[in-house]
């Protein structure tokens, strides 16, 4: 889980939110934050919904939650700011359709795919499972 921190840190340095304004996801992590990374999927007993695929670091206006906000940009043709949380047009059609597990499942291979470019650029091997055993989610 820390390597991954680092790596969606390094990879996804400036997120946008929805009003213009940057996340500071650092300030958040420093202060001990606990909404820094956000679920975009909320109900309860959707497979795979403690996935990093499922955490999202964005601010969003009262009463939006981080799924409306996505659709939101995604049909406003908003692909920067969603460019900047490493989330996909492809997965965002799950999140319209409510297919939660297939949302998570879906940006869990993007998100895996470009994970394994940085840890090679770096001259490791990554491992040839795209997921391994979880930490526990415990905020």
């Amino acid at each position: 889980m820390r390597a991954y921190l680092l790596w969606d840190l390094q990879t996804f340095p400036e997120r946008k939110n929805p009003d213009g304004g940057t996340a500071n996801v650092l300030e958040q992590l420093a202060t001990a934050h606990s909404e820094t990374y956000r679920h975009v999927i909320t109900q309860s007993r959707v497979p795979g919904a403690s996935s990093p695929a499922n955490r999202i670091v964005m601010t969003t206006p009262a009463g939006v939650s981080i799924r409306q906000a996505l659709i939101r940009l995604a049909e406003d043709g908003r692909t920067d700011i969603l460019d900047s949380h490493g989330v996909s047009l492809t997965s965002i059609e799950h999140l319209k359709a409510d297919e939660f597990t297939e949302f998570i499942l879906a940006r869990q291979h993007e998100l895996a795919a470009k994970e394994r470019q940085f840890i090679e650029s770096l001259g490791i091997k990554s491992a040839d499972k795209e997921v391994g055993e979880a930490d526990i989610d415990t905020e």
